[in-house]
């Protein structure tokens, strides 16, 4: 967090959010999510979709997965209902979390607001145990229009995409 840290320290009157709210769901409940029985069943590599507006529990799932070693699947809502059904089709997620106001599409389809009550009372002590132990592996599939204008998947590892993140805080440093 030295980086986000540094660009507040760049800014006239401080950075406009703060980073506690996500580190509290980071430590919380994403293990929490992580020993709910039908995320539990969850394996290295399996993928979890979701398919939402912006709202916590995508990172909160995010966070699950990354601590289930599972690919996280980030949808874009968008999209038309047939270019959904088409990407879940592709990525085969053991899970599909979607709003309310979507539609669920294929097998294992959840509505993210069962995630709400389930989360608590949650024991985590297997989670951590289970933590993604190599940052190259994959841990997010994105979905790209590419230049032929049908989706194409990329697969992100945790190394890469903290790199990411990190190099585009650095670039945006104001002198």
């Amino acid at each position: 967090h030295r980086s986000i840290r540094l660009q507040a320290a760049c800014r006239p009157g401080g950075w406009p959010w703060s980073l506690e709210p996500a580190e509290d769901s980071r430590e919380t409940r994403a293990p929490g999510l992580g020993a709910i029985p039908w995320i539990a069943g969850v394996g290295r590599e399996d993928r979890v979709a979701i398919l939402c507006r912006n709202r916590v529990e995508f990172f909160e799932i995010m966070f699950a997965c990354a601590k289930l070693g599972a690919i996280f699947v980030p949808l874009n809502w968008r999209l038309a209902q047939p270019e959904i059904e088409a990407l879940v089709a592709d990525a085969e997620p053991a899970i599909f979390f979607h709003e309310a106001e979507f539609p669920p599409t294929g097998s294992g389809a959840r509505e993210i607001a069962t995630l709400l009550d389930a989360i608590n009372g949650q024991s985590t002590d297997d989670v951590d145990a289970r933590a993604r132990q190599d940052w190259e592996a994959p841990s997010t599939l994105l979905y790209t229009s590419g230049t032929s204008g049908r989706p194409k998947g990329v697969m992100l590892s945790e190394a890469k995409i903290f790199s990411r993140g990190n190099n585009f805080l650095h670039a945006c440093v104001v002198s």
